[in-house]
């Protein structure tokens, strides 16, 4: 069932280098808000929650309560139009992120933001996998509108995931630094004393400290070169034949439309006479579907798993009672860089890859030198 909601638009759009970001309204906070109150205090009683154990429960009872609300939006929407105009924000948004400077995004619109979005974008095309897509409905205005209503209210429930996660993280690690009161009946998550500050701080700190650690000199090509080493693939194969299928299906969409997946290792021997067999192996260890894919809540607590769309940017969608694979560029070109910077320095690697004893040998050299 394709949600249909109001024509009226909830969220803002904004331009940047040409390129398209939307940010949301207050909409859906005052929808959520009212509703979990009730929830909270029916199932722990009247607050504050200060106390740690409960406050901890609390937070967990309200993640759960988000995902769950973030999950049943995305499956009440099966148009394939929607998730494809969300790729398109996804792609979108990875140039914003890589190119626009901080001091050039307009009044409204920050680095932080812009992060926060692009995450919960990757959510929701993920959760696309598990659902039965139709291929019906018409890229019309109103279709734009409903489809930002809808995402209004995933980016207010995937920012409360954060939230909580957050919390419930921090609450373990420092303890006793979140409390959950009520103003006017509706609950506020805040956290105690100064530790707004110690935590902000702390942050600061950490992201300093850590950056030079993970990355080193010219990962791109040390990955480039490990691939042919292990696989005897050149890895502008694999871009090759993805950008083909592209210009094939341009006038279908592009990038944006589905094929089939075994089309990529047969166009890598058609136009290579690379080897089908190492190229899918490859390109199994980029691609994620219901298959492989996790919960909605261990995505978001889990985030050094690879089995995820930031290292793993080849989709599968069921279209019509078919599957087909979807990839964009930029989402393509961003999984590289986040295997080469914040994976491969670690000794982490899809397992697929890892399964060729020459690639884990290389890998595990990386972790070892990090």
């Amino acid at each position: 069932m394709t949600v249909v909601r109001s024509n009226t638009k909830t969220m803002k759009k904004f331009n940047i280098n040409n390129l398209t970001i939307y940010k949301g309204d207050s909409t859906p906070e005052s929808k959520y808000r009212v509703e979990l109150s009730k929830y909270l205090l029916n199932e722990f009683g009247e607050g504050p929650y200060s106390e740690h154990n409960k406050a901890r429960e609390a937070i967990s009872y309200s993640y759960n309560y988000f995902c769950e609300q973030f999950l049943k939006l995305c499956n009440q929407e099966n148009s394939v139009r929607f998730y494809q105009f969300i790729l398109s924000q996804h792609e979108q948004s990875i140039e914003i992120a890589f190119f626009a400077k901080e001091g050039h995004f307009p009044d409204g619109i920050d680095g932080k933001y812009i992060a926060v979005y692009r995450r919960i974008l990757k959510w929701i095309l993920e959760q696309a996998c598990d659902i039965k897509l139709h291929n019906q409905e018409k890229t019309d205005d109103l279709f734009l509108d409903r489809s930002l209503n809808v995402l209004n209210e995933l980016v207010f429930l995937g920012d409360m995931m954060l939230t909580c996660a957050t919390m419930y993280a921090e609450q373990d690690m420092i303890e006793d630094v979140a409390e959950i009161i009520f103003e006017d009946g509706l609950y506020v998550m805040k956290h105690k004393h100064h530790y707004d500050y110690v935590i902000n701080e702390i942050q600061k700190s950490y992201g300093v400290h850590s950056f030079k650690h993970v990355v080193e000199d010219n990962p791109i090509e040390n990955l480039q070169e490990g691939i042919e080493a292990s696989f005897g693939i050149k890895y502008a194969y694999l871009t090759t034949a993805i950008q083909e299928i592209h210009k094939m299906n341009k006038e279908k969409g592009g990038q944006y439309c589905g094929f089939g997946w075994k089309s990529l290792p047969l166009s890598v021997e058609s136009m290579f006479n690379g080897d089908p067999d190492q190229a899918s192996i490859l390109f199994k260890g980029l691609t994620i579907s219901k298959e492989n894919k996790l919960k909605l809540s261990d995505l978001v607590c889990k985030p050094q798993t690879m089995f995820r769309y930031l290292y793993r940017p080849i989709l599968i969608w069921n279209i019509e009672g078919e599957d087909f694979a979807v990839v964009g560029i930029n989402g393509f070109k961003e999984s590289i860089i986040q295997l080469t910077t914040n994976a491969i320095p670690w000794g982490k690697a899809p397992d697929e890859w890892m399964a060729n004893a020459k690639f884990k040998k290389i890998c595990s050299f990386q972790g070892r030198r990090t």
